[in-house]
């Protein structure tokens, strides 16, 4: 099996096969988090997914995913407007603004809108996030040695949950 499509480290990307597009990449705009990210179509049965949720694979039925909690086995960030996404069958580009049923775009690379909570504290730019003890899908300010899923871009200090790009 070849893949359809591969990422390095240093941000280089390969496709093979045909590639269809959906928009053109005109379409999407140049702040953080909007069509700013690699994705792939992966499959739910959590119908309460959207935008930002950081996912994990469902320990019952691993190739699906769910909101992530600490200590899950996390994968990724449900998209809010993928740049290229990967399907079964296609690679797509541009302005992707549609999802299958029983499917989520989680961000494997690149720029993506997360929840987070100020559970750890005010998030400044540059603060480390790790996934929420206390929230699904949420993140928070890491503040011990852990899994990191990224460094939050602008800063939050809301009450309430809320997205901030990281």
């Amino acid at each position: 099996d070849t893949p359809l499509a591969s990422m390095s480290n240093a941000g280089s990307l390969a496709l093979r096969g045909y590639i269809s597009s959906h928009g053109a990449t005109t379409n999407c705009t140049t702040h953080v988090g909007v069509c700013l990210d690699y994705a792939e179509n992966y499959p739910t049965n959590d119908a309460t997914l959207e935008p930002g949720d950081i996912v994990a694979l469902d320990e019952i039925k691993p190739v699906n995913v769910v909101k992530a909690v600490a200590g899950s086995p996390i994968i990724g960030i449900v998209s809010t407007k993928p740049g290229i996404l990967l399907t079964e069958g296609d690679v797509l580009i541009g302005d992707i603004s549609f999802q299958e049923p029983g499917q989520v775009p989680v961000a494997l690379a690149g720029r993506v809108p997360i929840k987070v909570s100020n559970e750890n504290g005010a998030i400044s730019i540059g603060d480390l996030l790790t996934v929420s003890s206390s929230s699904p899908g949420v993140a928070m300010k890491a503040t011990e040695p852990g899994r990191v899923l990224g460094m939050a871009l602008e800063p939050f200090d809301n009450v309430a949950s809320d997205s901030a790009p990281g």
